[in-house]
């Protein structure tokens, strides 16, 4: 198939030397030229057949390091064919300086290890393999005359085989074993048709025995890197590329797209100019690397969805000498059906593309199993900033930042999802978070002065409409907590009044509020179950930023007490984790830093200090995965979102990217093996927003 845009081909300077004696020799400035692996370009007619080509002016290929420690051979038969009406031709490729008259050296240098070194097919393989495949051992037969004519309609593969089958061939018994090849190009005498006969091997009849045998037809207008790499790519089995549209043919950072990728022009062997003025490129993307068996182990990262956010630092598959992962493997449920990063780079067999990472569905062992997963704008490549996210999957992916200079792309695989917006009617002080009767409950104060206290709930995929009727009325906002099969809300009151409210919810209607937790606050309570009690804390009344604490046993509520931690301007947060009520909260005063400490049912530890960077106004607390979860908004007037886990030891790192902010800070419940995030936005944005952290 070819669909390349009509353009004029460039031309090259060549000097050709017809070289007498058995040896055929690229030479450059009178010096013969060496591979870059060392292997000289002497190669003897036995082997390659046709003529020599003395170069001055033959644009050396730089290529890529070898990273495989081994060599898979894979040596082609290329035979020469001439077609039975017109034998005597010999159709060199257009934009070839006029001096070169020699088909046969054309496809010596093209086909075989005599072209190594100036980006032929043999290089393209070696170099996108990273060493692993080489095309060492082919041989070049013929010319064969072909039992038929440059008009015949038969399919490749017939084409091939009678070729091979004719007497010139010297196949067989008696001549060339085809079992000691992986395949057959038949390259023919004039252009007729290019292109592979089947991906892989298959049978294929040889005087009168099958061999398995890849098949690939090559003209003097398909000997051109980009098209002949894609041919032969179907020879070593692989199949058409897709997008996530679906569409065939529409990876353009990858060879096996065919004509709509990403090339550049290479004057060695220019493409045919009725198609394009470009021809060479792009490499393979990671799916078929990995299909090849190209990417040794120690350079391939892995993720499973659910764990702990991973930064990544990918190194170009054109840059492959440091040591950083060339890809990354995202890992599901389905281990044969997965997701890989890999970022390009413009330069090496790539320097036709945008740098960007690529992100790929590799589904091993179906066919096709290369899906490009678009960017919003259609393209390849995401770039800085960009956000890649698959719900079904339950992952997401940040293009950190891409340093062209140093070869390298940083990714953040996994953290939260990007937010999305459509919580009631908004707020201006943030939800509360709670899983009742299998679905995640909110409930808030309203927007500005509007102190009624609202709430919903979400299945999972959308919000139910906003619903009203929560007590009478609250400046502050809400605390949630499931406790004897009842969803409980305590709040403080509306306005100056600072008594604590409370009241609860059968999955249809809210009882009438009552009074009576504690001896007041100005912020409102945190609410916790533990030891089959339900228990409450809080900042103190006015400026009294002692803590206070309480608990419920389905009927009334305890005495207050006294004496969670050093004080706090906010009010803390409660969570039971390992058997233990934890509570977290920001400092007294201006003192952003945050402190834990948790209570065994008799008393509360001494504080501690160590989460995170600082906050100006609480975390709030979840158990999720075994872990205890903290969030926050950052301190002063940083409204970022931050978050850190806790394993019963130690709080990990910090770590930012819950969404795009907000004035007040997230509350955290777990729903559906996804740890969900709520909030306000930022400033003056009073709407309310939700993300998640997908659960292995």
């Amino acid at each position: 198939m070819r669909d390349y845009q009509d353009t004029k081909a460039r031309q090259m300077e060549y000097v050709v030397t017809k070289a007498p004696g058995p040896s055929c020799r690229i030479l450059r400035g009178g010096v013969e030229l060496l591979a870059r692996w060392r292997i000289s370009l002497l190669i003897t007619v036995a082997l390659l057949g046709g003529c020599s080509i003395s170069s001055s002016a033959l644009q050396p290929w730089p290529g890529y390091p070898t990273l495989q420690s081994n060599t898979v051979v894979r040596p082609w038969l290329i035979l020469k064919c001439s077609f039975s009406d017109d034998p005597a031709t010999r159709t060199l490729p257009g934009g070839l300086n006029p001096a070169i008259t020699d088909l046969d050296t054309y496809i010596n240098l093209f086909l075989t290890i005599g072209g190594a070194g100036t980006g032929n097919v043999y290089d393209y393989y070696r170099d996108v393999s990273y060493g692993l495949i080489s095309f060492n051992s082919s041989r070049v037969v013929g010319w064969v005359p072909a039992p038929f004519a440059s008009n015949n309609t038969l399919d490749r593969k017939p084409r091939v085989q009678q070729c091979a089958n004719a007497p010139g061939a010297g196949l067989g018994a008696s001549g060339l074993d085809p079992s000691a090849f992986w395949g057959i190009i038949m390259v023919t005498n004039k252009p007729q048709d290019g292109g592979a006969c089947y991906d892989g091997q298959q049978p294929m009849q040889i005087q009168g025995k099958n061999y398995n045998l890849a098949c690939v037809v090559l003209d003097s207008n398909s000997m051109w890197t980009a098209f002949a790499a894609h041919e032969v790519g179907h020879g070593l089995g692989m199949p058409h590329s897709w997008d996530n549209s679906p569409c065939e043919y529409c990876d353009p950072y990858d060879v096996m797209s065919a004509l709509n990728t990403s090339q550049f022009f290479l004057p060695n062997f220019p493409a045919y100019s009725a198609e394009t003025t470009l021809g060479a490129g792009p490499g393979l993307n990671v799916p078929n690397l990995l299909f090849l068996g190209a990417i040794p182990a120690n350079r391939i990262a892995k993720y499973t969805v659910g764990s702990p956010a991973q930064t990544c630092v990918l190194t170009a598959l054109s840059h492959p000498s440091s040591s950083a992962p060339l890809t990354v493997e995202i890992i599901g449920q389905d281990p044969s059906d997965i997701y890989t990063l890999e970022y390009r780079q413009r330069d090496g067999w790539d320097q036709g593309l945008t740098d960007g990472v690529a992100i790929h569905e590799y589904k091993i062992g179906s066919s096709p199993y290369s899906h490009l997963q678009k960017t919003p704008l259609g393209g390849a490549g995401w770039a800085t900033d960009a956000v890649w996210s698959n719900a079904a999957l339950g992952v997401s992916v940040i293009i950190q930042n891409i340093d062209a200079s140093s070869g390298t792309a940083t990714v953040v695989i996994g953290g939260f999802f990007p937010q999305q917006v459509g919580i009631g009617g908004g707020t201006s002080v943030g939800p509360s978070l709670a899983v009742f009767q299998n679905r995640l409950y909110a409930a808030w104060k309203g927007v500005d002065g509007d102190q009624r206290m609202f709430w919903s709930n979400f299945d999972g995929n959308s919000w139910a409409p906003q619903q009203v009727g929560i007590g009478g009325g609250t400046s502050v906002g809400p605390s949630l907590a499931v406790f004897q099969n009842r969803l409980y809300a305590a709040w403080k009151g509306a306005g100056s009044d600072q008594r604590m409210f409370w009241s609860s919810f059968d999955g249809n209607s809210w009882a009438p509020q009552q009074v009576g937790i504690g001896g007041g606050t100005s912020v409102g309570p945190s609410l916790g179950v533990f030891q089959n009690r339900l228990y409450a804390a809080w900042k103190g009344a006015g400026s009294d930023q002692r803590m206070f604490w309480s608990s419920f046993d389905g009927n009334s509520w305890a005495p207050q007490h006294v004496g969670i931690g050093g004080g706090t301007s906010v009010g803390p947060s409660l969570a039971m984790f390992q058997n233990h009520l934890y509570a977290a909260w920001k400092g007294a005063g201006s003192d952003q830093r945050m402190f834990w400490s948790s209570f065994d049912g008799n008393s509360w530890a001494p504080q501690q200090v160590g989460i995170g960077g600082g906050t100006s106004e609480g975390p709030s607390l979840a158990v999720f995965q075994n872990q205890l979860y903290a969030s926050w908004k950052g301190a002063g007037t940083d409204q970022r979102m931050f978050w850190s886990s806790f394993d019963g030891n130690s709080w990990a790192p910090q770590q930012v990217g819950i969404g795009g902010g907000t004035s007040e800070g997230p509350s955290l419940a777990v729903f559906q093996n996804r740890l969900y995030a709520a909030w306000k936005g930022v400033d003056t944005d009073q709407r309310m927003f939700w993300s998640f952290l997908q659960g292995r």
